[in-house]
């Protein structure tokens, strides 16, 4: 993903390592910053068929379904000098309708009718000297029959709108997501995707961009002209939403 050169030029590159690989007492470390082993709790969820038909002759069926998903996790994070702990839970929702098709072999297509996300998270300061939790919420919501932008209502990818933003309750910082649909390969070659997808977030204040992170190429940009409170909350938000699903 390409980082804005202005941007790049007056902030810092740091490599987001534990992203990838063992899940298993999971830890995750960028710069000066690491967490404790991601404490996962259980992650319940429902599903139930609301309407469901096949048609011999044709070989073809159709089902619609909703399903429920909530989860809840943990952590720890400190650079040395501060350190917080960090209280994540996220909430899905979601409305699909799914046309089976039956020759030599069965094929499965699937398409997205409403999804209602919500990814929320409590930042607990643990050092003497930091007195103010911080509250963070980021949402994700979809509505095919109020969709406008899709020309073809079915077997077409969906854009949710996703907003989000962190707060103390006297200062706030705007959480924007980041969409791609360029991939630079190895060889450094470059592919379009056919659809964007979620490389990262944005975090701003006063409308300016304080932190990158890029969770496609596993990194954090922090802007350097920031005082070191600033810069361990900025730390804080942007590990919760490394583990964002």
């Amino acid at each position: 993903m390409a980082i804005p050169s202005r941007f790049a030029e007056a902030a810092t590159r740091t490599s987001i390592k534990g992203l990838t690989g063992w899940m298993i007492n999971q830890k995750i470390s960028f710069g000066s910053y690491k967490t404790s082993a991601i404490n996962k709790g259980w992650t319940t969820g429902s599903s139930r068929i609301l309407n469901q038909v096949y048609s011999e002759l044709l070989n073809i069926g159709m089902r619609q379904s909703t399903e429920n998903t909530d989860g809840r996790y943990s952590f720890i994070l400190n650079n040395g000098a501060k350190a917080a702990e960090i209280f994540c839970q996220t909430n899905l929702s979601s409305e699909q309708t799914d046309f089976i098709i039956k020759r030599k072999w069965a094929t499965t297509i699937s398409n997205i009718e409403k999804v209602d996300y919500a990814f929320s998270a409590t930042i607990v300061p643990l050092t003497s000297t930091d007195q103010e939790s911080w509250q963070l919420l980021v949402t994700k919501n979809y509505d095919a029959s109020k969709d406008t932008t899709r020309k073809v209502k079915i077997f077409n990818i969906p854009v949710a709108i996703e907003e989000g933003v962190a707060t103390n309750g006297k200062e706030s910082i705007t959480i924007r997501p980041i969409r791609i649909n360029k991939i630079t390969k190895k060889n450094g070659k470059e592919s379009k995707l056919p659809f964007k997808i979620r490389s990262g977030y944005e975090l701003r204040m006063d409308d300016g961009v304080v932190c990158i992170i890029n969770t496609y190429d596993n990194e954090l940009w922090m802007y350097n002209d920031l005082d070191e409170n600033t810069t361990f909350i900025l730390a804080s938000i942007a590990s919760a939403l490394m583990l964002t699903p």
